[in-house]
């Protein structure tokens, strides 16, 4: 029986990388052949990053081939099992781009098995491919992905350092022990400051590495077999521990890349992996020589790290033999590279490719010998073919209590390896869902051509998720309406630009009243339409988008301000769950009563620029104010200064965040993750816009609940709503066209993840409750009866996306204050700099340019 060699080899930590899933409608059909006369289309699926590299194959190819036709989809990221996922994409698409296929993917008849069409193939040349490459991905000596390029695992260097350090070249072969030693030697540490790091990798990949250095592999054996707390892995994390106290090894998390970035540039770190420090145009410079080495070969890293890109066939489609024309032609066209540089891209898996590309005389010498050396020698891979869920959640908590020193290493390890117990046994009762005997059908690509008659838009879907928009507009293009829509999500910009580039547009961006000269006016159309119902959106959902008692922009959907709760603290504390009548005093109470001296804390603000507002408009004030002049700060207004103080007091009684400004590496280490902190169970309470953190864990449950507004309606800074605009450059028909579409879009369910509809009657529907979380419909009607407390406060909107207006003055007051300075004073100073920062930003300045200017002593947070 022959074994699956997985295409790229993820760590286990890791998500999957599928980054591609699109849902289409499916229609069922079996397979066809095409008569003479036919035009044949056919689907062929990328990520989004790369449809702009693709169209123009496509366009070439469609012109060489007149009689298939190929339609490019844009796929969205993955959700659900990797099973689903894969299912998905191959029920939305006849074929697509992927970097990853599994073996489940294979025998569940997921996947066409492309052998007979490469057989078949008199011109294909299997022997163009470099050796091995076109095996990849074999099963049973079976072909099921037809590779493009492949990416060998590497290593970025800075040759400066490494001389300066006295070290001999790296050697291709070098061991994991030679590699520990290299980084220690590039160290630079001088009392407890470290000056330059050896290497940044996350703790996970370290770990792992370190492990199949010394000859145990978690991943290779089975689930049961696993052991957490083994002397080995005690030994693998204090090691871990050491490196990073030391220096040797520096943490790189998915939340700070351009900080990474800084340090390499800074030469603060010796050692990278090359997507860390890779060219962000075609013209970039490196500011120092850079050297290429592969990963260890004892080690996990040098097998998790190969990625192999290429294009698979759907088990369901109808017209496979002008799909395979499409994939043979792809194969023989220069992989997408976009801004990477010579020795960072992968190799063309066609040698003719690499060819015509010249390839190999791009690289350098040192890259050019040790690609040659690793292609004529065989790679031992490792399969991790499916990661378990239990060893990902027992690696989260492992990495977790790395630096808890509340307890030995070893008994936090016991209580690891107990976790992991019951979870595989608790797998092991629960029944697999069976998705190899799903018929696949693929979706029936969509006819992109305008009708006679129709009125073609230009529609840009801005916040709106582009590809449940192009759904809707594939549909509603079909229905014979007389409105064709195209979309451009060409950018964002602002709301001039949109107006400039398309007739209709979704945006979050609240406008202000000189942007209004870009839009049309809806009132008319609002006026002249029987059958729009403007009363079926709650006031507060149009005050944005209105202009005195004029409608500009009609909402979609809304974020609304929710309180995210651990259910399971509150029933442990025996405290009463979060209600809207609750007010601000409840709120700090019960926040306090779930605090507890061993790190359990009542509250956590994520987001204090959107929930500092908050307490300022439960004292009805406002922390800024609008004017003819823009907008300006009022930190010392008396009302906003005891807001200010009760948010300084909820924070050090209840919260674990003690300093919201970080200036040094030190203090930015020491900042919390409040949305980690909720995650892990230690805070019992946060604000959010949405529900993206209400789910059923293991050790918790999460829920969510209106926000305590008392008695008080909601303000502006509690409901920001995403509206569509129709362009002031939009003539008669396409402005009428415009209207008929996004009256059409407000029919939806919210198109944004995260929030809720704009109208009453979508939010009370089933459309929408069914896929809503629970609790969605219960804050949705408790802001209903909110809405009807009068009218919308007279509040300013705090700024979201304002260049002008910085927090940090304010927040460094708060922070002074925390530590014991007085409030008032330091309110002064935020006043003062905050004023003349908004003031030399519109003058023309840069927002950190000035920031400099008006305050000396001002650093950007590392």
């Amino acid at each position: 029986m022959g074994s699956i060699k997985p295409l790229q080899y993820m760590h286990p930590f890791s998500r999957i990388c599928l980054t591609f899933m699109f849902v289409l409608s499916i229609t069922a059909c079996a397979a066809l052949q095409p008569s003479s006369n036919d035009v044949v289309t056919i689907s062929f699926g990328v990520e989004e990053f790369y449809t702009d590299l693709y169209e123009p194959l496509i366009e070439s190819f469609n012109t060489e081939h007149p009689d298939v036709q190929v339609q490019l989809v844009s796929l969205d990221p993955p959700s659900g099992s990797p099973d689903e996922t894969m299912q998905r994409i191959v029920s939305a698409v006849d074929t697509a781009a992927v970097s990853y296929i599994r073996h489940d993917d294979i025998t569940s008849g997921r996947l066409r098995d492309l052998t007979p069409f490469i057989e078949a193939d008199a011109a294909f040349d299997r022997a163009d491919f470099y050796p091995g490459f076109l095996e990849l991905s074999s099963y049973n000596e079976r072909i099921y992905l037809l590779p493009q390029s492949v990416n060998l695992p590497r290593l970025s260097y800075n040759k400066a350092l490494w001389e300066e350090a006295g070290l001999a070249p790296p050697a291709a072969d070098w061991s994991w022990e030679e590699f520990i030693t290299v980084t220690e030697q590039l160290t630079v540490k001088r009392d407890d400051t470290i000056e330059r790091y050896g290497f940044t990798g996350s703790d996970s990949a370290i770990f792992f590495a370190d492990l199949t250095a010394q000859g145990v592999d978690p991943i290779g054996m089975p689930v049961e077999l696993i052991r957490w707390d083994r002397p080995e892995v005690v030994a693998a994390l204090q090691r871990l521990k050491a490196y990073r106290e030391t220096g040797i090894t520096y943490r790189t998390t998915i939340d700070a890349p351009s900080d990474i970035r800084t340090m390499i540039a800074n030469q603060e770190i010796a050692i990278w992996e090359p997507g860390l420090f890779a060219a962000t145009s075609s013209d970039w410079v490196a500011p120092f020589e850079i050297g290429t080495v592969f990963y260890p070969k004892d080690s996990y890293l040098s097998s998790a790290n190969i990625k192999v890109d290429g294009f698979i066939m759907s088990g369901g489609i109808q017209y496979p033999q002008e799909v395979w024309r499409w994939l043979s032609f792809l194969s023989r066209q220069a992989p997408p590279f976009p801004h990477m540089l010579p020795d960072a891209a992968p190799i063309p898996a066609r040698q003719s490719v690499a060819m015509q590309l010249e390839y190999w005389d791009s690289l350098s010498d040192e890259m050019r010998s040790a690609l040659e050396a690793m292609i004529e020698q065989p790679v031992t891979y490792i399969s991790i073919d499916v990661v378990e869920p239990q060893i990902n959640e027992a690696l989260h908590e492992a990495m977790g209590v790395l630096y808890d020193d509340s307890q030995p290493l070893e008994q936090a390890l016991q209580e690891v390896q107990n976790n992991f117990e019951e979870q595989v046994a608790r797998v092991a009762l629960t029944p697999t869902p069976d998705l190899t005997e799903q018929q696949i059908i693929v979706a029936t690509p969509v006819p992109s051509i305008v009708p006679e008659n129709a009125t073609r838009i230009i529609f840009n879907p801005g916040m709106l998720d582009g590809r449940q928009v192009q759904h809707v507009a594939d549909v509603f293009n079909q229905a014979d309406t007389g409105v064709f829509v195209q979309l451009d999500d060409e950018g964002l910009g602002d709301l001039a630009a949109q107006a400039d580039t398309s007739d209709c547009f979704a945006m979050f961006e609240v406008p202000e009243k000189a942007d209004l000269q870009a839009v049309q006016n809806l009132q008319p159309l609002i006026d002249a339409d029987m059958s729009f119902a403007l009363d079926d959106y709650p006031a507060i959902m149009l005050e944005p988008l209105q202009q005195e008692l004029d409608v500009y922009g009609l909402p979609q959907a809304a974020y609304l301000r929710t309180l995210i709760y651990n259910e399971t603290r509150f029933d442990d504390a025996d405290a009463p769950y979060p209600a809207i009548d609750w007010t601000t005093d409840t709120f700090f109470a019960v926040a306090e009563q779930l605090t507890s001296d061993s790190e359990q804390y009542g509250f956590g603000d994520a987001d204090p620029n959107l929930n500092i507002p908050f307490f300022a408009n439960d004292l009805g004030t406002s922390l800024v104010e609008r004017g003819e002049t823009g907008i300006r700060p009022r930190f010392t207004d008396p009302q906003a200064v005891a807001a200010l103080r009760q948010y300084v007091d909820l924070l050090a009684a209840t919260a674990p965040q003690q300093q919201l400004v970080a200036t040094t590496e030190a203090e930015t280490e020491e900042q919390v993750d409040i949305r980690q902190l909720f995650r892990a169970g230690q805070v019992a309470m946060m604000f959010d816009f949405g529900f993206t953190h209400v789910e059923e864990r293991p050790e918790f449950v999460a829920r969510m609940a209106p926000p305590p507004l008392g008695d008080r309606a909601p303000t502006t800074n509690d409901v920001f709503p995403i509206g569509m605009f129709i362009s002031k450059n939009a003539d008669v028909p396409a402005t009428e066209a415009c209207w008929t579409w996004i009256k059409h879009l407000n029919t939806q369910a919210p198109l944004v993840f995260d929030t809720f509809p704009a109208r009453k009657s979508m939010a009370q529907s089933e459309e929408f409750l069914a896929q809503a979380p629970e609790g969605a419909e219960e804050v949705y009607s408790a802001y209903l009866a909110a809405f009807e407390r009068g009218p919308v406060p007279d509040v300013a909107r705090v700024p979201i996306i304002d260049p002008s207006f910085k927090w940090h003055w304010l927040y460094q007051a708060i922070d002074q204050a925390l530590q014991g300075e007085h409030l008032e004073e330091a309110l002064e100073d935020a006043q003062r700099l905050t004023t003349a920062h908004v003031e030399c930003v519109q003058d023309g300045g840069s927002t950190e340019d000035c920031a400099e200017q008006v305050d000396p002593e001002y650093e950007m947070t590392p």
